[in-house]
């Protein structure tokens, strides 16, 4: 299964972005935005309103996904615990996604620019963890660009091992990106 995971990563990378690329960018270019803001919301219910049908959604998506595991029981008997921690990653991934997409969302009014802005935005994030990346640099600047990189977080859940250095890096990222996100719509409002 490691190697279905490692493939839903690059999936994911361009799913996550397409779905949300039109969450703020076709409010602000229809203009209903503001009318959006006028309602008894706030700007913080907006933001995470957006991002946990996101979320929802591409959760969904995944969930199609069990059928392989499912099947896969049926052949022989791999281990469940890996296969339950390895999705946790994956989940955790795509709120990773969510938030930076949701985020070049809030920043533009076209969806194909906070669809290139996020997927692009994404890749770097992830090469800085590859093999192939890390061979042109030097080994302090590696072990700094290898420690930005969802893909080293994303190994301790492929073994089925929950590290909290992994969660922090991912709760951080959502919560820095979904403030950034929450700070752009607020500029917009004022």
């Amino acid at each position: 299964m490691r190697q279905f995971f490692e493939i839903l990563v690059w999936l994911l990378l361009i799913f996550v972005p397409t779905v949300a690329m039109r969450l703020f960018s076709e409010e602000k270019r229809l203009k209903t935005l503001e009318l959006l803001l006028s309602f008894p919301v706030t700007i913080e219910e907006i933001v995470l309103a957006k991002f946990l049908s996101l979320i929802v959604f591409c959760f969904i998506a995944v969930t199609l996904t069990f059928s392989i595991p499912v099947s896969l029981f049926f052949i022989s008997s791999p281990p469940v615990s890996t296969i339950i921690v390895s999705y946790l990653g994956v989940f955790m991934f795509i709120g990773f996604l969510g938030s930076v997409s949701l985020f070049f969302s809030s920043r533009t009014t076209s969806q194909i620019v906070a669809l290139l802005s996020s997927v692009l935005v994404s890749f770097v994030f992830l090469v800085f963890g590859s093999d192939f990346f890390g061979s042109f640099l030097p080994l302090s600047l590696k072990n700094i660009l290898v420690f930005m990189s969802p893909l080293n977080y994303l190994d301790f859940f492929y073994k089925g091992i929950i590290d909290l250095r992994s969660v922090i890096f991912f709760l951080t990222f959502i919560l820095v990106f979904l403030v950034s996100s929450y700070l752009s719509i607020r500029k917009n409002r004022s």
